[in-house]
């Protein structure tokens, strides 16, 4: 039955399309057979794998919820970027700024150059201030402000790396 007018077609045509739809579906057939038989056993692991972790996981809590104002106030972040000319830098920090505000924290932004003295003097600064955290941020080269490092970690403030160091680790100059 035509529904666009509501009127009966002629048994030519129905035959006609009944063939046009089974010559369609042969070739789309054959081809996905053709391509199942050769597909390479690692695709199907790699399938699954991709279904597996395609999920987001699960999370479960690792302790009790802690009361960071309550834990944060009164204490202040020194923010040490790689250099602060560079865009990505000064837009980190404003994020690191409004990330401590929720928490609580103070935080202040140590202007730098991208040289290992404006980065020595930002820690010592910190140290200077009584900060209870150093945040190098943006690839600060740790092994060579590793005597700054070791001098704040003495004074009891924690130094960190938020981006792509870590200054808890071993360094290497090279």
């Amino acid at each position: 039955m035509n529904f666009l007018n509501g009127k009966r077609k002629s048994a030519k045509w129905v035959v006609a399309v009944a063939v046009a739809a089974a010559t369609c579906s042969v070739p789309v057939a054959v081809a996905s057979t053709s391509f199942a038989s050769s597909t390479p056993s690692g695709v199907a692991a790699a399938q699954a794998n991709l279904t597996k972790f395609s999920n987001l996981p699960k999370w479960a809590s690792p302790g009790p919820a802690i009361k960071a104002k309550v834990i944060a106030k009164g204490k202040t972040v020194m923010v040490v970027p790689y250099d602060s000319a560079i865009p990505y830098n000064v837009a980190f920090a404003q994020a690191v700024q409004a990330a401590d505000k929720l928490a609580g924290l103070k935080t202040i932004v140590y202007q730098t150059n991208g040289s290992t003295s404006s980065w020595a003097a930002g820690v010592e600064l910190g140290i200077t201030d009584h900060v209870a955290a150093i945040d190098l941020i943006s690839g600060v080269a740790t092994s060579f402000i590793e005597p700054q490092i070791k001098q704040a970690t003495r004074a009891g403030i924690a130094v960190i790396g938020s981006t792509n160091n870590d200054p808890s680790q071993p360094r290497q100059v090279t």
